[in-house]
Parts: structure tokens; sequence; C-alpha cells
């Protein structure tokens, strides 16, 4: 795969998992002024370490079927989200709840889509 498709693969998959971990981290730090501080911190580590480890899985794709279904799971739902996000801000940008798409329908729905598809693709590879 070429390392241009992987750094957009990986961009997408840590971008949902910032998005995606934003709420459980927040309600874990609480809302005072270290929360405030934490909180995007936390976010955006949690983003970069899943980009990280799609970029290494996409190079070597040594692991097993839970592995693929993983990797399938952030990239489809990290391209599912950025479609439903930034789709309904392009092509109806006085739609105010457009990025919700994003959000509750298309990268959820693209995670399970991705996690079935590499759980199967996981499965027929050569161990």
């Amino acid at each position: 795969m070429s390392p241009a498709l992987r750094l957009v693969l990986a961009v997408f998959a840590g971008c949902f998992v910032a998005v995606l971990a934003t709420v459980p981290i927040a309600a874990f730090v609480g809302s005072g002024w270290l929360g405030a501080l934490l909180q995007p911190l936390l976010s955006i580590g949690a983003g970069v370490l899943a980009g990280r480890s799609i970029w290494r899985q996409l190079g070597d794709p040594r692991g097993g079927r839970f592995a693929a279904a993983g990797v399938g799971a952030l990239v489809v739902g990290g391209i599912g989200f950025a479609a439903g996000f930034f789709g309904p801000m392009l092509f109806a940008p006085e739609a105010n709840q457009g990025p919700m798409l994003g959000i509750f329908v298309t990268g959820p729905g693209g995670a399970v889509l991705g996690a079935i598809g590499g759980f199967l693709l996981g499965s027929r590879r050569p161990s």
C-alpha cells in the first residue's frame, strides 16, 4: 500500500477515535479547569495512538482476524465519519445539524461494517 494512502487512512482513523473518545474522557476527567485542560489532550492522544497503530498495521498486516477487524473498523469508521461530518457542511451548509450525521450514523455504521469486513478478510488471509 502506498505511503500516501496509508497516511490518509491513518489520519481518518485517528480523527474518528479522537472524536469518539471525547465524551468518555470528558465524563472521566470532569468539568473543572483541570478537566478542560486534560480532555482535549487525552482525546488527541487517543487519536494519535490509533492513527499510529493503523499506520503500522497497514504497513505490515501480519495480525489475525481480530486485528484485521480492528483495522477495518477504524479505517471504514473513519471514512464514514469524515464523509458524514464534512459532507453536509459542503453540500448543505445551511443545515445546522448536518455534522451529527457523521457522529451518530455514518461513523459508527462504518465501524460496524468495517469490523465485519475486516474479520472476514482476516479469516481468508493465510496464517
